[in-house]
């Protein structure tokens, strides 16, 4: 599939319905570094929706949403483990970049296995193994979304 990049007033458009505000063009011209961002914006916030549906209470009704965020994790996922697992060349900037992004995609990733063991515990063990990882989807907010 030929992708075709152009840059119309200010903004970055990979093809008619994906656009990109102008502030990527000016200081991210690899679009690989937005790939990777991007897969690290839809892991946290699909491992995000996951904690929130697993706190939940039974008796409301989970916002649609919520839960097709939820539902994409796996593919998220697996997404984020073939970036993490990828090499990546390119200006010395955007390569610290992509490392730090790797390095969170990595600490999500095992963050996740880490609840998804713990979550088939009794209550307790689940609640607490849902707010560690929320724990660490906030430390990877504030150390790796902060450097992007």
């Amino acid at each position: 599939m030929l992708v075709e990049f152009k840059f119309k007033q200010g903004a970055l458009t990979i093809c008619d319905d994906v656009t990109y505000p102008g502030w990527y063009s000016s200081w991210m011209k690899d679009t690989r570094v937005l790939t990777f961002r991007n897969a690290l914006e839809g892991l946290i916030e699909s491992l995000d929706a996951t904690v929130r549906v697993s706190e939940w209470e039974a008796s409301e009704i989970i916002p649609e949403p919520l839960k097709e965020s939820a539902g994409s994790l796996l593919s998220r996922l697996g997404t984020a483990d073939r970036l993490a697992a990828a090499s990546f060349t390119g200006k010395p900037a955007d390569v610290a970049l992509v490392d730090t992004m790797r390095t969170a995609m990595r600490r999500l990733d095992a963050a996740y296995v880490v609840y998804r063991q713990r979550s088939s515990g009794p209550q307790s063990e689940r609640v607490a193994a849902a707010r560690v990882l929320g724990a660490e989807i906030e430390e990877v907010k504030a150390a790796a979304m902060g450097a992007v």
